[in-house]
C-alpha cells in the first residue's frame, strides 16, 4: 500500500506520457523536447529516454520572465581592411 501511495504523488509530480502527448502531439521525445522548448516549457531528457515536465512548470509559469527577446543582426556587411583603414 506504501508503494501505491508513493507512486499516486509521483505521478502527481510530472507529466504523463499522455499528457506529454496531449500537450506537444508527439510520441517520439526528442520530438516533444523540441516543441516544449519552442513552447519555453522546461523540460528534461531522462536517462531511460523519456521527458521530465514537472507539473509546477505549467501550474506557475515564470517563462514570461526570462523569456529571451530576439537579437537583431545588422543588415550592412563588415568592412573589408582596405575600407576600414580609410576611415
Amino acid at each position: 500500500m506504501h508503494d501505491e501511495a508513493k507512486a499516486g504523488n509521483a505521478e502527481k509530480l510530472y507529466l504523463s506520457e499522455d499528457e506529454l502527448y496531449d500537450l506537444t502531439r508527439y510520441r517520439r521525445p526528442s520530438n516533444q523536447l523540441k516543441m516544449l522548448q519552442s513552447l519555453g516549457i522546461p523540460a528534461r531528457m531522462r536517462v531511460d529516454n523519456t521527458v521530465l515536465v514537472l507539473r509546477m512548470h505549467l501550474q506557475y509559469p515564470t517563462s514570461m520572465q526570462s523569456e529571451r527577446k530576439p537579437e537583431l543582426k545588422s543588415s550592412q556587411r563588415p568592412l573589408r581592411k582596405s575600407e576600414r583603414e580609410r576611415k
